[in-house]
């Protein structure tokens, strides 16, 4: 899995797949003040995006690629 976690942070790496959704998820449930860091994502399934949609949690940076960058930006700007 692309993912690494501890208690306050989750970083993401590379290609998240389908697979990654439900372990994020978990983490970003559990851990509400989580900051989940997407800096060093290069592919981001649609779940995995959904799952950032659906929980409250502060995305720190945004990756090089400027679809998934934008992706996610509009994802967490339709919370507001």
């Amino acid at each position: 899995m692309p993912a690494k976690f501890d208690t306050t942070k989750a970083e993401l790496y590379e290609n998240c797949t389908v697979e990654d959704a439900e372990p994020i998820f978990d983490w970003l449930r559990k851990t509400a003040a989580g900051v989940l860091d997407v800096a060093h994502v290069t592919h981001l399934h649609t779940a995995v995006l959904q799952t950032i949609m659906a929980t409250g949690n502060t995305v720190g940076g945004l990756p090089a690629d400027h679809f998934v960058a934008e992706c996610i930006r509009q994802a967490k700007l339709s919370q507001i």
